[in-house]
């Protein structure tokens, strides 16, 4: 009596069961989960006859194998061990198998982050996407921070929610129930009025006494309003404030004092109620969570009245 070879859909396990079977319930004698007998499709052979000699051809090759592996959304255990078996055709190393994995992750990515980066916004959708990519190579996907910035600017702009997780604070001294949220490199700056010279008619005498002239006109001092950079240093986001710590000085403003801000490609402007606006200068990104932070704090604040 002829058998047939199943793969169970569970755990991927090669199953060999008399051919009577066919189309009948059985038990994976692997995982103990119930499947229906239906024998597995023969191997595709999509490697030529003759190997390639150079490496990168062969590579390619590889490359192709996993690509039709995956069309069905995922990296099984049989995917790998067939990738596996044609690695060592092409006589290329396993870790090649894991190499090109995260190349096509990568390469998949690319125009993701792209667009994430331009909106500054990570979607359900998004997570979606990045959930099937994981599953479809079989690889764990650690999370890039500015990704994770990225959502809760979305969470809090879109969805007006709430998904700030306060972070360790041992270095700072903050005040009673204060929560630190995020601590960013920055450099605080404000605009002061200099003088960058005179103008005017003027006209200076001898008067025969040395040392000492006449000064027929007037002078007047030429004075422009500059953004001054005061100190660099980190610029902490708390729930109650923006703790500002510099190499040469310091500032805080509270969310009291706050009554909005304005977004510029390498920095973010504090207006309040009271004294100059402050600029810190960071990144377009984290200038965006900055304000999108305090816009949440300010209006559950409001809420609570």
């Amino acid at each position: 009596m002829n058998e047939l070879a199943y793969t169970c859909p569970f755990c991927s396990g090669t199953i060999s069961m008399a051919e009577p079977t066919l189309g009948q319930k059985i038990t994976c004698p692997h995982c103990a989960k119930a499947l229906y007998a239906t024998p597995s499709e023969p191997a595709v052979n999509t490697l030529p006859e003759k190997i390639p000699f150079f490496k990168f051809s062969r590579r390619k090759l590889l490359k192709s194998e996993l690509k039709r592996l995956v069309e069905d959304g995922e990296y099984s255990k049989a995917d790998h061990n067939t990738l596996s078996k044609t690695a060592l055709r092409l006589d290329l190393e396993a870790e090649e198998i894991t190499k090109l994995r995260l190349k096509e992750f990568e390469e998949a990515i690319i125009p993701f982050k792209a667009r994430i980066y331009q909106t500054a916004y990570v979607t359900d959708d998004d997570l979606d996407f990045l959930r099937a990519l994981s599953h479809k190579l079989d690889l764990k996907i650690e999370q890039d921070p500015l990704l994770k910035i990225c959502r809760h600017i979305y969470l809090m702009e879109v969805k007006k929610e709430n998904p700030l997780v306060p972070s360790s604070s041992a270095e700072l001294m903050l005040e009673k129930g204060e929560k630190l949220y995020l601590s960013m490199p920055s450099g605080w700056s404000q605009i002061r009025v200099k003088t960058s010279g005179y103008a005017g008619l003027s006209l200076s005498l001898p008067t025969g006494i040395r040392g000492v002239r006449f000064r027929l006109g007037q002078l007047t001092p030429l004075r422009n309003e500059q953004l001054t950079l005061l100190a660099e240093g980190v610029l902490h986001s708390t729930s109650k404030r923006l703790l500002f710590i510099g190499d040469r000085r310091n500032t805080t403003v509270t969310l009291g004092r706050i009554v909005g801000t304005s977004l510029f490609s390498d920095a973010v402007e504090i207006e309040k109620s009271t004294g100059r606006s402050d600029y810190f200068v960071m990144t377009a990104l984290y200038g965006r969570y900055v304000s999108a932070v305090i816009q949440l704090l300010k209006t559950a604040q409001c809420a609570d009245f």
